[in-house]
């Protein structure tokens, strides 16, 4: 296990990489930037209410099975808001489950309608990606069960 400084060090670097990922991969040069959030926050929360609206759109209650916000907040969860032109465009998480072998588990990954199309769930899931990655987590899972290695 990587000490916290070395997780820190990787965790700014690797941000910085997925950033410049995701402008290329659009080709521009658009003010992006995806940090971690704190749930509460009413920009968040805003957020969080749309996705969803959009999940219950889609699937019967019993399909959906959405984090609260007490449970994005708890210390095994990463959250990541992903901000265009300052306005917080994109989420997505990852629990850290301690079962057998610790793991990541994807949660809450969604993204504005007036901003889809453009990469950001890649820039989302790849900055999940380099979390995992800084903490040395062998796998992650998303809502279909489906494990991949990172």
């Amino acid at each position: 296990m990587r000490s916290k400084a070395e997780v820190t060090m990787l965790y700014f670097e690797t941000e910085a990489k997925v950033v410049d990922r995701y402008k290329r991969d659009v080709g521009c040069c658009m003010n992006m930037d995806i940090r971690l959030v704190d749930a509460r926050d009413p920009a968040v929360v805003s957020l969080i209410q749309e996705a969803d609206e959009y999940a219950s759109s889609l699937y019967p209650p019993e399909s959906n099975h959405l984090e609260s916000i007490a449970a994005l907040e708890k210390s095994n969860v990463a959250f990541f808001g992903a901000y265009v032109d300052e306005e917080l465009a994109a989420c997505g998480a990852v629990k850290i489950l301690e079962e057998d072998s610790p793991y990541g588990e994807v949660k809450r990954v969604f993204v504005l309608e007036q901003h889809r199309g453009g990469a950001l769930a890649k820039a989302i899931m790849g900055r999940i990606e380099c979390h995992l990655t800084a903490r040395r987590e062998g796998s992650c899972t998303t809502a279909n069960g489906r494990m991949a290695a990172v």
